[in-house]
């Protein structure tokens, strides 16, 4: 009888820290997965791990935390949600002559 009893605590266990995984999962890596379309650019924003910017520099060309002089392209992109925020932007177009 203790011999099941330590399988079952055992089972439970095992699925609490299969669901605490899932949910980690969930919450930290699938929504930093960001997808730019054609007409759309991501801008970065640097949150943690970083020199601050110096005094009057508004974009940080050198890896300095707060807004990043790089831009993501179209494509599909991963960045760790606890050191970069990505925020989509539309791209605008100028037509000619305008």
């Amino acid at each position: 009888m203790a011999a099941i009893d330590l399988a079952g605590a055992s089972l439970a266990i095992t699925l609490t820290l299969a669901i605490v995984l899932l949910v980690l999962l969930l919450i930290l890596v699938l929504p930093s997965f960001a997808l730019f379309r054609a007409d759309e650019v991501g801008i970065l924003t640097k949150k943690l791990s970083g020199k601050k910017l110096p005094q009057g520099k508004i974009i940080a060309s050198e890896g300095e935390i707060g807004i990043q002089a790089d831009t993501l392209m179209p494509g599909l992109y991963w960045r760790f949600p606890v050191v970069w925020k990505i925020t989509k932007s539309k791209v605008t177009q100028i037509p000619r002559g305008a």
